[in-house]
């Protein structure tokens, strides 16, 4: 059993004594609880898993939240809701143990509608081989269908009369195909080179704001509470290299690169990047064992800047917008068109270790960002104000304000100082 309580609340300025200033009042319990029984048996170099699962699960809310256009989400839910699952798993090592097979099938159900309640709509097979082309060398592959179900905000979603708004939804479904060549050193090492693509259905569509689910979460609030429908399709392709080091002569160390991209219909059914579209990622990790238990350790992070969607300025600088949410309000027309400019950061960190008859003492000093690297991220939208913090009208059409934009940074040296003892 697993249980979270979920609450946010926000006032415009901060300011809780005026109801009229309220924009959030979210509070939430999600409670699960799971049975899952399996057996594996073994025979004759055969893996055979198999097994059922069932959960019953609770999720309360009662949100107030203020939406652009004058439109506000008022409305509590309390749904219960029954899931179960199927599962199998034959496994078989052929010719000398070189190739590993691995077949696997998955069938879920809700009892949430209809559809979701037959399982044969949710069936998950996979697949996996693994080729030992010689004893450093292998080739790996695997592919497989997964379901999973939408966000307990989606399915509970009802109107002030109480009525479930999303009832026709669907599991969403993601495929995977993986290729990946592996080869292992005599130094304790190991380098990876994998290629992967996921292709995603019948992932939930805002009809209201006209914008994937994947595209939203970024900014504070609560993503799921609104009308959806589950026809949204995605796609996340790329390749990642990957070289590990173990400690080998006090030294250890891992380089990663990944070039992924990561795209999700718009409202016209084009694909255009989400906001997980990264495209270039570097992480650089290494350190080195010293005598007299000294430890030093780099690390190094890299991405290419992440997209965001611009402004709509007209709609953002209209009083009757402005005045109810405070902030700006995204040109879903131009979803993710925009880019922040590349990242990087270097962490450093040394380590003293003392070792004790029965106890250990790790003092280190760590400092995150050393070089203090600043980036700029997408800028902030507010108005122009008066010397009593009142907006300031358009002088061409009173209904809106003048808008203005706030430089918006992120990165800081961090240094900070630890004590472990170990018992």
């Amino acid at each position: 059993r697993n249980k979270l309580n979920n609450e946010a609340l926000k006032y415009r300025d901060n300011i809780e004594s005026d109801p009229s200033k309220k924009l959030l009042d979210y509070v939430s319990t999600e409670a699960e609880n799971k049975f899952r029984i399996e057996e594996t048996v073994r025979k004759n170099g055969w893996k055979i898993n198999y097994g059922a699962g069932a959960e019953y699960a609770n999720y309360t809310t009662t949100t107030f939240q203020r939406l652009a256009n004058s439109i506000t989400n008022n409305y509590g839910s309390d749904l219960n809701l029954f899931k179960f699952g199927l599962f199998g798993q034959v496994s078989k090592g052929v010719l000398k143990e070189r190739l590993q097979l691995s077949l696997g099938l998955r069938m879920d159900g809700s009892d949430f509608n209809s559809e979701m309640a037959n399982p044969l709509n949710q069936l998950s097979p996979r697949f996996s081989a693994s080729y030992k082309i010689t004893e450093k060398m292998a080739v790996n592959f695997n592919t497989g269908i997964y379901n999973q179900l939408p966000p307990y905000t989606v399915l509970g979603f009802r109107n002030s009369a109480g009525d479930l708004l999303n009832k026709e939804v669907s599991f969403t479904t993601v495929k995977h195909v993986v290729l990946g060549l592996e080869y292992v050193t005599g130094n304790n090492s190991i380098i990876t080179m994998e290629g992967f693509y996921k292709g995603y259905n019948k992932y939930p569509f805002g009809l209201i704001d006209s914008i994937s689910l994947a595209n939203v979460g970024g900014d504070f609030g609560v993503v799921g509470n609104t009308l959806v429908k589950s026809n949204n399709n995605g796609r996340a392709y790329g390749f990642e290299l990957l070289a590990q080091q173990k400690l080998y002569k006090n030294f250890y160390g891992i380089v990663a690169y990944t070039f992924v991209r990561s795209e999700f219909q718009d409202i016209q059914s084009k694909y255009v990047a989400s906001s997980w579209d990264y495209r270039n990622m570097l992480s650089i990790t290494a350190g080195k064992i010293f005598k007299k238990n000294w430890e030093t350790g780099i690390k190094v992070r890299y991405n290419s800047g992440s997209p965001y969607t611009p402004y709509d300025l007209p709609t953002s600088s209209l009083k009757l917008n402005y005045d109810v949410i405070y902030a700006g309000i995204n040109d879903n027309n131009k979803i993710n068109s925009e880019r922040i400019k590349p990242f990087y950061q270097i962490d450093f960190r040394i380590d003293k270790k003392y070792n004790f008859k029965k106890w250990n003492l790790n003092v280190y000093l760590d400092i995150q960002n050393i070089t203090n690297t600043k980036t700029a991220l997408r800028p902030n939208f507010t108005i122009e104000k008066d010397a009593n913090g009142n907006g300031i009208a358009d002088p061409t059409n009173n209904a809106y304000y003048i808008p203005k934009f706030l430089p918006n940074t992120s990165g800081v040296l961090l240094p900070s100082i630890g004590i472990v003892v170990q018992f």
